[in-house]
């Protein structure tokens, strides 16, 4: 193996998303007529998420590959219940690592692993109105193989588990 195709490969990237939303819902008096009876919920409520994202993929040679990263989210927002009359605010940091190796034993065929945090937001109303919930936290792995004999074939197989703690489930 020769490593001297010593590679590094950084990537930095931003994003940002803002949420101007009204929530809405009424049970229906009678479903053919679609007459609304009161609302059982109604809500204006704006939320944005700013993130920072960084990963290196560092390839000391033409064999291995290993992959470090992370990504850095604020969430903030303002929920109007307009049927309690009642204002609820939301803000969030959370941090999400990650990692990988990747492993090319022969050209064509590649052994890989990795893993990664997540979060679950708690969902609507939720979020603002108890701010005592937390997001949900997740952690996935996966391992798996690919095999690309002919430009026009790839066969994979991978095998991959996903831990979840602190769901809240709602009905």
């Amino acid at each position: 193996d020769d490593f001297s195709l010593f590679t590094n490969d950084f990537l930095v990237g931003l994003d940002y998303e803002n949420i101007d939303s009204r929530g809405r819902s009424w049970n229906a008096v009678h479903p053919m007529t679609r007459e609304r009876a009161d609302p059982t919920l109604s809500g204006d409520f704006d939320f944005s998420n700013v993130s920072v994202y960084v990963q290196n993929d560092i390839k000391p040679s033409s064999l291995i590959k290993f992959t470090l990263g992370g990504r850095y989210e604020i969430f903030d927002g303002n929920l109007d219940n307009n049927l309690t009359g009642n204002r609820g605010a939301y803000f969030e940091k959370i941090f999400n690592p990650k990692g990988g190796v990747l492993v090319t034993p022969l050209e064509g065929l590649e052994f890989f692993g990795n893993i990664g945090s997540g979060y679950i937001l708690p969902i609507g109303f939720l979020k603002f109105e108890n701010p005592a919930v937390d997001h949900a936290r997740l952690i996935s792995y996966d391992v798996g193989t690919r095999y690309q004999p002919v430009p026009e074939a790839l066969l994979q197989l991978s095998l991959y588990r996903t831990k979840v703690t602190d769901e809240i489930i709602v009905d």
